[in-house]
């Protein structure tokens, strides 16, 4: 039975279970990635997980249409966070996602990935206490992701070895991860942030928290998530990457520009320069916004 409720009016219960994971899939009028990505997922879910979509003010029908097709069929719940379309919000739409997580590692995706077998276990395995963990991706190119879209290749054709020989064959962005690399997953030597993306990326909820989590000052298609890497490191939690095998796909998609003297830039500097941690205007502030606002978080759960 589905049961709709307002993220304000009920206080979340955390699991107690450490391995329980919160996916968190950003997204936003993402009709066919997102319904490959969640199809990649689907057989990778148990029951000390959860899915939350956080949704950036999608306008297409299609999209909730998806979600409650996908929840019929999905052994776990599924929570749908959305807020009204007002720009790029990435960061706010995420923190709304993370407000209703349970979980004790938030892993967020993109919709446009899609998750090689064993993913999920591989990810438990990764996170090592006083990290977080980066994922890699190789990126599909055009012709490959409209056939991936008209049904003539599998989601999971391209975790086959034969896509990794063509994938190398064709020169692919990221084509090297397919590829056995040095050893660079948590509690090892730590790695630079500035090589991961929150395309994948899994950090404890009590990390997330403590740096007040993503910051809703940085709006279009930038860098909230090396904003949040930065601030992490800054309290002392060391980043690190999921093994080769877990590495995802990406498909294809025209490529944002980046203003790299823009005020999202210049507002990373100064939170890398000044060794700041807690967010500006973080996950907290959700809890002191109005209930009409524009912000106004859902959820619909599969009890």
């Amino acid at each position: 039975m589905s049961n709709t409720e307002s993220a304000r009016s009920s206080k979340t219960e955390y699991s107690n279970n450490r391995d329980f994971v919160s996916i968190i899939v950003t997204t936003y009028n993402g009709d066919k990635e997102l319904e490959f990505c969640l199809r990649t997922l689907l057989s990778e879910l148990d029951q000390d997980c959860e899915i939350i979509i956080a949704d950036d003010g999608s306008s297409d029908p299609r999209t909730r249409e998806l979600i409650d097709a996908f929840r019929k069929d999905c052994p776990v719940a599924v929570k749908h966070a959305w807020h009204d379309d007002d720009g790029a919000r990435k960061a706010r739409a995420r923190n709304n996602a993370a407000r209703l997580s349970t979980g004790n590692i938030l892993l967020f995706l993109d919709h446009d990935v899609l998750a090689p077998p064993g993913f999920l276990k591989m990810v438990r395995q990764g996170m090592v206490p006083g990290w977080f963990a980066g994922g890699r991706r190789v990126k599909l190119d055009q012709a490959m992701t409209h056939a991936m879209f008209d049904g003539r290749m599998r989601p999971r054709d391209v975790f086959h070895i034969s896509f990794a020989l063509k994938a190398a064959l064709r020169r692919l962005q990221g084509w090297r991860y397919l590829f056995p690399l040095r050893d660079r997953r948590p509690g090892g030597a730590p790695q630079s942030w500035r090589g991961m993306a929150s395309f994948c990326l899994a950090v404890y909820r009590d990390d997330f928290l403590a740096i007040d989590g993503f910051d809703h000052r940085y709006t279009e298609y930038t860098v909230e998530d090396w904003d949040l890497f930065a601030r992490l490191v800054n309290i002392g939690i060391k980043p690190g990457y999921f093994p080769r095998q877990a590495t995802l796909a990406h498909v294809w998609h025209p490529e944002y520009e980046q203003d790299f003297d823009g005020p999202n830039y210049r507002m990373l500097n100064e939170v890398i320069a000044s060794g700041a941690i807690k967010a500006k205007l973080g996950i907290s502030t959700l809890d002191s916004e109005a209930p009409d606002n524009s912000i106004n978080t859902s959820t619909t759960v599969n009890n």
